[in-house]
């Protein structure tokens, strides 16, 4: 059945020659077989909240959408970390998808983060995204203007209608994957392989999301810096 199965929906984006990827998770809420279709309204209701507001250099590209938890999903036991199967379906954004702003870009490791709460404490049950592109009329001093973080965080709240709130006849809902819950597996410093540390646990892996909270910071991801890694 497809009810309670999970998928990860990433969203690809470029601008100045860099690639962005955001993902969130979704659980199957409705019992119908999943068709690619299925991953077009909310991949372009995600494109939707920081658009409006971003730069017209910034360009959205592709979505891709991976089962993650189901019949079809094995998570292995012993010394593999990596799941087995699933269902992969991708496609392209329905226009527009640039951006509409026309001010000069903030520098690539600049980001606005929108951090999505549950209602259990712990890092295996929050997620954060970070948007870039946005203009530097979008800010001061290291502050987002008040009316670009409201407006996002507006968006922000009638996606989570959408796929919270009204889950249920929507098909979707918005939730936390937890990779170390559900594979059981921790990240190796330094290297950033995976160790097994526990029992794979994909039936526990989802949370869903109580509270989408958009932070008002310019946040820095180091290696976003133009030259790092070269």
């Amino acid at each position: 059945m497809a009810i309670d199965d999970v998928y990860q929906l990433t969203i690809n984006s470029t601008i100045s020659g860099q690639v962005y990827m955001n993902t969130i998770a979704l659980r199957r809420t409705i019992d119908t077989a999943v068709v690619g279709a299925d991953f077009q309204p909310p991949a372009d209701a995600l494109k939707n909240i920081h658009r409006p507001s971003q730069s017209s250099f910034y360009s959205y590209t592709t979505w891709r959408a991976r089962q993650v938890r189901g019949t079809a999903v094995t998570w292995p036991e012993g010394p593999d970390c990596t799941p087995i199967g699933g269902l992969w379906f991708e496609g392209v954004f329905t226009a527009p998808t640039s951006g509409v702003t026309s001010d000069h870009v903030l520098p690539q490791q600049c980001a606005m983060v929108t951090t999505l709460r549950t209602n259990t404490v712990g890092r295996r049950y929050r997620g954060r995204l970070y948007a870039a592109g946005f203009g530097e009329d979008s800010q001061n001093a290291g502050s987002f203007s008040a009316p670009i973080v409201a407006a996002i965080q507006a968006a922000w709240n009638a996606f989570f209608t959408t796929y919270v709130t009204d889950a249920a006849t929507n098909g979707w809902e918005l939730g936390i994957w937890s990779y170390r819950i559900a594979s059981g597996c921790a990240v190796v410093s330094p290297g950033g392989g995976h160790v097994r540390v526990e029992d794979a646990n994909p039936a526990a892996a989802f949370t869903r999301v109580s509270a989408p909270v958009t932070r008002s910071a310019v946040y820095t991801q180091r290696r976003r810096v133009v030259g790092v890694g070269i």
